[in-house]
């Protein structure tokens, strides 16, 4: 691992996550290097990393720390699909930062035209998961469901409403 680049780095969690082979001694080999390349690793690397830490449950605060420091000056970097990951991850995990939670809406207000109804409806359910109340971005969701709604599936609409009276929130239209 000593040897891998930040992409060599991010794709091997990435691969592991997605054949659900969870093993923490992999993990843990490859935080060390990530985080010492950690100013090397692009948006894509950085959403990918933290998508597979989430996925297979493994939690490695300084890892998390330097991806989530590595996000907020970099939230340009991000698509909606990297956005709701990141959102969902941080959820996953429990883990609350208000800085990067910030970086995040901000970003996705930004960009929410881009937004799928699935990435619409894993960030109301992230948000809502850590009990951030982001009026803004709530309604910016909400205002973007709307135009998108007959494209929502029946578990991006109960996630979506889940997350808002989770919240405590409405969005009359």
């Amino acid at each position: 691992m000593a040897d891998f680049n930040s992409q060599s780095l991010s794709n091997t969690a990435w691969a592991f996550a997605n054949l659900n082979v969870s093993d923490p001694l992999l993990f843990k080999a490859t935080s060390a290097p990530s985080i010492t390349r950690i100013l090397d690793f692009g948006g894509q690397a950085l959403a990918n990393t933290a998508w597979a830490c989430a996925t297979t449950s493994y939690f490695d605060k300084p890892l998390v720390d330097a991806l989530a420091g590595e996000v907020v000056i970099k939230p340009h970097e991000f698509g909606q699909q990297q956005l709701s990951n990141l959102a969902w991850a941080c959820a996953t995990l429990g883990y609350v930062n208000a800085t990067l939670m910030d970086a995040l809406a901000a970003e996705a207000i930004r960009k929410l035209s881009e937004f799928r109804p699935q990435a619409l409806s894993n960030t109301a359910w992230a948000y809502s998961r850590l009990g951030m109340r982001n009026r803004t971005l709530m309604d910016a969701l909400a205002a973007e469901a709307i135009k998108k709604m007959r494209d929502f599936d029946p578990q991006n609409l109960s996630n979506t409403a889940w997350a808002y009276a989770k919240l405590g929130m409405t969005h009359e239209p």
